[in-house]
């Protein structure tokens, strides 16, 4: 469970790289398109670095207000970043999906823990509607042209 959830945190900052919603509240120029993936990619390393878990084989409550810490950091330095203009949509997307998976966190890893067989579990994580948000804000991305790798 341990692996799940350090899995799970960086599924959610490579996704975010898709897209999200919110409100950024910077007013600074915006970013041009290689400025925005290298910041992106740097909130996501810095905030992933922060990232500590326990050796429990479940994710403790500790680990989970861990995790939903860490996206909501991820979401909050996203709020500072002022997107190109073509991501303005995506990126307040990915604002969104990261606050979301934060909050529902908890469930998602309850779901998968109660899966019957790993293809359950599977489908529990990927169903959970946060994951599908940030895969749809992850497509929104890529039609753009614009390829984050954040993980």
């Amino acid at each position: 469970m341990r692996r799940l959830i350090i899995v799970l945190a960086a599924a959610s900052l490579v996704l975010a790289g898709c897209g999200g919603g919110g409100s950024s509240k910077s007013t600074a120029k915006p970013l041009t398109k290689a400025e925005y993936q290298t910041k992106l990619r740097q909130i996501a390393k810095d905030v992933g670095a922060q990232l500590k878990t326990s050796n429990s084989k479940k994710p403790t409550k500790k680990d989970l207000a861990a995790a939903k810490k860490a996206l909501n950091r991820f979401a909050d330095e996203l709020g500072k970043v002022s997107p190109p203009a073509e991501v303005v949509q995506a990126h307040q997307h990915l604002i969104t999906a990261m606050r979301r998976l934060g909050n529902d966190l908890e469930g998602i890893f309850k779901k998968v823990g109660e899966a019957k067989n790993p293809s359950e579990g599977i489908s529990a994580l990927f169903g959970a509607p946060a994951i599908q948000l940030l895969v749809k804000t992850q497509q929104e991305f890529k039609a753009k042209g614009y390829n984050l790798n954040l993980g």
